[in-house]
């Protein structure tokens, strides 16, 4: 485990973005010109290309999101986006990580906003609270997974639109549609998601996506969380990290999704 801040000069960063973007271009056959750019306000690196489109994340708003897989009509039904983020200081080495993050994406086959369907997240070692360095979300998993479909599928929004349409189905065969007005139809959808309590909270979970829990226990939040808690060595574990869970989420969406393809 390594325990020490990771901190490096702005070329190598750099270099290090570069070095990624060509060891992506085999994973993600479908992202034309796929590169790392450096993004407006502090030191950020976001993965692009020429067919990227920018998808809204749930936490941290709009990024560029490339293509995973393809369905039969050639249109990306699967994307990613990727960023990376380092805070400036002084010294030798002014740079210091401060996260990686994968974010996937679905894409409705109609034309509607991508859907964001996981994350995987590495933050590093700093200064996260003023005074005192650690780690992002004391105790949880890092790296770590997040879920949160559930929280598209499940908002007002999403919950309403799906009523309207059920309601809609019921409204057709009725003699006397002006029972079913569409300011009723719209007032029975508030009436039923207000009294309808969806807990969402459990998205905030990390899963840890690196745990040595087999041969080093955790015996609870009073003890040290080491067993499944620690930053990148350098950059090329952070490189090896990104091009694995890019690879693995490509090769499980390849199986459960028979109808994409790279």
């Amino acid at each position: 485990m390594s325990c020490n801040p990771l901190d490096e000069t702005l070329a190598k960063v750099k270099q290090h973005w570069g070095t990624l973007a060509r060891e992506l271009r085999d994973v993600l056959p479908r992202a034309q010109g796929l590169r790392i750019e450096v993004s407006a306000g502090g030191v950020t690196g976001v993965l692009r290309s020429a067919n990227s489109q920018l998808a809204r994340r749930q936490r941290g708003g709009n990024m560029p999101a490339v293509p995973l897989l393809v369905g039969s009509d050639e249109t990306a039904r699967y994307r990613v986006g990727y960023m990376e983020e380092w805070e400036e200081r002084s010294g030798p080495r002014p740079l210091r990580f401060k996260a990686a993050n994968l974010t996937f994406f679905m894409s409705p086959p109609e034309d509607a906003p991508a859907i964001q369907l996981f994350r995987a997240e590495w933050p590093g070692l700093r200064e996260w609270v003023q005074g005192e360095e650690g780690f992002q979300s004391p105790g949880a998993g890092h790296p770590h997974w997040q879920f949160d479909a559930l929280g598209h599928y499940m908002s007002e929004e999403q919950r309403r639109d799906r009523l309207r349409r059920a309601l809609g189905v019921l409204q057709a065969p009725l003699e006397t549609p002006e029972d079913f007005s569409p300011g009723g139809l719209d007032t029975a959808a508030e009436l039923v998601v207000e009294e309808e309590a969806v807990d969402t909270s459990w998205t905030a979970f990390h899963f840890a996506a690196g745990a040595r829990w087999p041969q080093q226990p955790w015996l609870g939040p009073n003890e040290p969380s080491e067993p499944h808690v620690w930053a990148p060595e350098d950059m090329i574990s952070i490189r090896k990290w990104v091009r694995s869970v890019v690879l693995y989420a490509r090769e499980e969406l390849l199986k459960a999704s028979t109808a994409c393809r790279l």
